[in-house]
């Protein structure tokens, strides 16, 4: 506290902002026994809603009650939120977005605790559905000649139909219902009542949007029905979620007391009344002056005395409001008695000024975000200061504007920030002891080690103090090494090779390539296929047609694609037209460029599983790897031809074959997987075959089994063991393999990263030791390549 009883806290970000205060309130109700919480005030300038959404975790986390002053209804609970939704939807297209974006709400699925919503998200996206409550709303569109396509009704008589008829889908083939065929969707046992939720729901949603659509009421009616669609669609999850769903259903009640003519209206004028009062309305937190530390907009009660007052968020060009005339005031001229936003303000920051009986605290954002460039605090800040000056003994309004400042750390643990509860001085001491690891190793001359490296340092008996501190109870190098299983797929250790940051995202961080919110909001029915599924479609006819009974190739394709149109996951109409020529010349291509081979000599391997349906199973390749851990791989080869004791890997590419191909890799992957396993042929070739038909032929210096399984053991370590997060991809490890340097353009974001989780190359560059790494990877499999149509140069 400055002598002023004035201070500025300069904050580096408006999460801290509030942290900050939370902490100072709980040092000032620490050192004064007579101080109360709700003798403290907190005012919020400008953009109240971000603050009041974090202020009550902040007090919480050191232990100050706190309750929030003219707060929006929904910032905890959400609840005017999703009833928000809920009216939304009579009159929306009844859009993927749309339901799930009801039926995902929390408020929502508090009423079904056994359901998982991401279950939910994965059944909307596998079962096609796009728009549309049934096929009537496809009428006057292309999709009325489709009437089993892409709506709500179909997906949830697929899910229906799947809870009963399980096994192969080429064996069992689609159902027909009222002369629909329907391609049932399995489900899981243990996630049948979650699908029987699900199906409910949706139905319950359609039939309800359809009829409020078309009733109309007078607006008395239409606060009862309103209010019975709270009850039936919401429930609260806690006290401040039930208060407010008790809220929000007195105020859709009192729509009767805007019923003064009894006139029937429609849904959508029922509809505005409901969300106008919905969306202004405003909520408190207990009860104020009694129940801890208010919390509020500086235009709410902002005249009340209290003895410690804090005014955050008074940052430079959001406080106070600007002059700037609002387009929808057609006066030209003020006129006496108008109050400008701007006067609106520093009036307010004045009778907060005055309403401080013993201390005043001023916060603001001090740095910006992404440059981190200094930023001034508000202009009535250095106006307070200029008038502090001749008070403080200062030169001048910037000298005693200093002298009332105190920057503020960026984290709650940093220096200079005060510990007030325990968890905060614990944090700092870890950060500390992590620190001075840090220093001692690098004054040793050792490299920085990751979290499993750093407990395997603190297992050393010497450090056992220190675990004990850190309550580390076991550490991990001391503790019995039990054997574990896990799986990895082909497709991820060739992708470790392409681009190894994806395959490390995907196989060890678990992150998805599809979240779940691109996923709520695809609400269009297919009009293409993404290359990746159009390949792996165009792939599987292929394979199909080769491995069948050699009917035309026209003929698989259609059978496949019927499939996919019955699931959801095809075009249908004049964009499936289009589609389909493109696709049989490409397909007709890669038939001409296998050349003649024998009926039946055609096969897959699937590793433990496969998703192509002939292919042949065996175990999925089991690899031992350090501290007893077991690795299973599994996935599939290519297509193979075998004749006799020699094996070809047919490779397809969607694109023109190129010099250097990572399509290469495939055909070695498969010749490696099969040497693992024990199968190994006399002869191993790979073909790349490419959309016009031109093939490159590649034969295969063979593998031992004890060199094929060392080698997937060492590449399945290194992406197990080992961070990688840097930039690596394959044209650049082939430009290093020919003893080359890499280089990485941050525009290219395509080639450099590759399909993944990873989008964005920020703080991402090559290793240091890419040289080491490609040699480790690729090379070994390049020196088996014969020939060198293929391209790869390996340098000296």
């Amino acid at each position: 506290m400055s002598d002023a009883g004035i201070t500025v806290l300069a904050c580096p970000n408006p999460r801290r902002e509030i942290e900050v205060i939370a902490a100072e309130a709980r040092r000032l109700l620490d050192e004064d026994p007579t101080l109360h919480a709700h003798e403290i005030a907190v005012w919020v300038a400008g953009d109240s809603e971000r603050y009041l959404a974090q202020a009550p975790s902040a007090f919480e986390a050191v232990g100050v009650p706190c309750h929030l002053v003219d707060a929006p209804i929904d910032d905890r609970g959400r609840i005017a939120e999703a009833v928000l939704a809920l009216l939304e939807l009579p009159t929306s297209g009844m859009a993927r977005r749309d339901l799930l974006r009801v039926m995902t709400h929390p408020a929502v699925l508090a009423a079904h605790p056994h359901v998982d919503a991401a279950d939910w998200v994965r059944w909307t996206e596998r079962l096609g559905i796009a728009h549309g409550a049934n096929s009537a709303a496809h009428k006057d569109t292309y999709l009325e000649e489709h009437p089993g396509h892409f709506h709500w009704d179909q997906g949830i008589r697929r899910l229906a139909v799947g809870a009963f008829m399980v096994g192969e889908r080429g064996d069992r083939g689609p159902a027909r219902i009222a002369n629909l065929e329907v391609a049932p969707e399995e489900v899981r046992p243990d996630q049948q009542a979650s699908a029987a939720t699900y199906a409910l729901l949706v139905r319950s949603l359609c039939e309800d949007a359809a009829w409020l659509g078309r009733f109309e009421a007078p607006l008395a009616r239409w606060a009862e029905i309103l209010a019975g669609l709270v009850d039936v669609y919401l429930a609260p999850r806690d006290t401040d979620s039930t208060r407010d769903l008790e809220r929000v259903r007195a105020m859709l009640a009192g729509l009767a007391h805007l019923d003064l003519d009894g006139r029937a209206v429609g849904f959508r004028e029922a509809r505005e009344h409901a969300a106008r009062q919905l969306e202004s309305a405003r909520a408190n937190r207990g009860e104020p002056l009694a129940a801890g530390v208010m919390v509020g907009p500086i235009g709410a009660m902002r005249a009340v005395p209290v003895r410690i007052s804090f005014v955050v968020g008074l940052d430079e060009g959001a406080f106070p409001a600007g002059d700037q005339p609002s387009p929808l005031d057609l006066r030209r001229t003020s006129r006496p008695g108008d109050v400008s936003p701007r006067d609106r303000d520093r009036a307010a920051f004045l009778e907060v000024l005055l309403g401080a009986r013993e201390a005043l605290y001023l916060s603001y954002v001090a740095v910006e975000a992404k440059s981190g460039q200094a930023l001034s605090p508000s202009p009535v800040v250095l106006e307070l200061a200029d008038a502090l000056a001749p008070y403080l003994g200062a030169a001048s309004s910037r000298e005693a504007l200093a002298r009332i400042t105190v920057p503020q750390a960026l984290h709650r643990f940093g220096a200079g920030a005060p510990a007030i509860v325990p968890a905060i001085e614990r944090e700092r001491w870890g950060c500390a002891v992590r620190d001075a690891v840090r220093a001692h190793l690098r004054a040793s001359g050792q490299p920085i080690p990751d979290e499993d490296g750093l407990f395997a340092l603190l297992s050393h008996p010497a450090q056992a103090e220190l675990r004990a501190a850190l309550a580390i109870v076991e550490a991990p190098g001391r503790a019995p090494a039990t054997a574990t299983t896990r799986s990895l797929t082909i497709a991820n250790l060739r992708s470790f090779i392409e681009y190894p940051i994806q395959a490390w995202a995907t196989a060890v961080l678990g992150l998805d390539e599809l979240p779940d919110d691109e996923a709520i909001e695809r609400s269009d029915e297919p009009f293409h296929l993404d290359k990746p599924d159009r390949a792996r479609l165009l792939r599987e006819v292929f394979a199909s047609q080769l491995q069948g009974s050699g009917a035309p190739i026209a003929e698989a394709y259609d059978a496949a694609v019927a499939d996919a149109q019955l699931r959801g996951q095809f075009p249908v109409g004049v964009f499936a037209e289009a589609a389909r020529t493109n696709d049989l010349a490409m397909l007709e291509s890669w038939r001409a460029g296998i050349g003649l081979i024998t009926a039946g000599s055609t096969k897959r391997y699937g590793f433990g599983r496969a998703s192509s349906p002939g292919a042949d199973l065996i175990p999925a390749l089991s690899l031992e790897l350090s501290g007893g851990r077991i690795l299973r791989i599994t996935g599939q080869t290519e297509l193979l031809v075998v004749r006799g004791t020699e094996i070809t890997s047919i490779v397809t590419l969607m694109k023109e074959l190129a010099s250097k191909s990572n399509y290469h890799l495939r055909g070695a992957f498969d010749h490696l997987m099969l040497a693992a396993a024990g199968i190994t042929p006399t002869r191993f070739v790979h073909k790349l075959i490419d959309r016009e038909g031109t093939v490159c032929e590649i034969e295969h210096e063979p593998w031992t089994v004890a060199d094929a399984r060392g080698y997937l053991t060492g590449l399945a370590t290194e992406l197990l063991d080992h961070a990688h997060g840097y930039v690596l991809p394959f044209e650049a490890s082939v430009k290093v393999l020919a003893g080359g340097k890499p280089s990485v353009k941050v525009s290219d974001r395509a080639n450099h990263l590759g399909f993944g989780p990873i989008e964005r190359q920020d703080g991402l560059d090559l290793p240091p030791d890419a040289a080491a790494i490609v040699r480790r990877r690729l090379q070994p499999l390049v020196e088996r390549m014969r020939g060198n149509e293929h391209g790869f140069e390996v340098g000296k």
